[in-house]
């Protein structure tokens, strides 16, 4: 299926179905601003989480890391939130679409079993240095993968344009 760039570098396919090419022009409009605008929350949270860390780096102390943890529960939780509907928009229309939900579930939650058991080996090895290098080495590899993770969000394509009922 073919698709079509727009202006903010984000490919839809087209509409394919009777249905989808019913839909007015303000409702194609309407989806393609909810794709891009899930993009951008998606790139604002990821920036939110970031500057939360530099923040644990910089200031080393229980205020600034209680109004900080506070920023960073919003940053990831309007993250989920959007991960959760560009899942849902790019899975195919099969009968399995509840199995690939499953197993990107089980895939977002292996790198957290994962980093709690590299995060204390890092933190032992480095115990012993002064400053909490141990956290700061952390919360710098946690900032390179927030950016990592949004370079690979960045790549999803093929939002679907569905039918509207009524």
């Amino acid at each position: 299926m073919a698709t079509i760039d727009n202006p903010g570098n984000i490919a839809v396919r087209p509409p394919s179905t009777p249905e989808q090419q019913r839909l007015s022009l303000f409702d194609q409009v309407n989806l393609n601003v909810f794709w891009i605008a899930n993009n951008f929350q998606v790139y604002l949270s990821g920036a939110m989480m970031t500057i939360v860390c530099i923040i644990f780096i910089i200031f080393q102390n229980q205020y600034a890391a209680l109004i900080a943890g506070a920023f960073f529960g919003i940053g990831y939780g309007a993250y989920t939130s959007v991960d959760w509907a560009l899942m849902t928009d790019v899975l195919p229309p099969t009968d399995e679409a509840g199995k690939f939900m499953g197993i990107w579930s089980a895939m977002g939650i292996l790198p957290q079993v994962v980093g709690i058991t590299v995060g204390g080996i890092v933190l032992q090895l480095l115990h012993a240095l002064p400053n909490h290098i141990g956290y700061t080495t952390l919360f710098l590899v946690t900032i390179v993968y927030f950016g990592l993770g949004t370079l690979v969000i960045r790549q999803v394509k093929g939002l679907t344009l569905p039918a509207l009922k009524g």
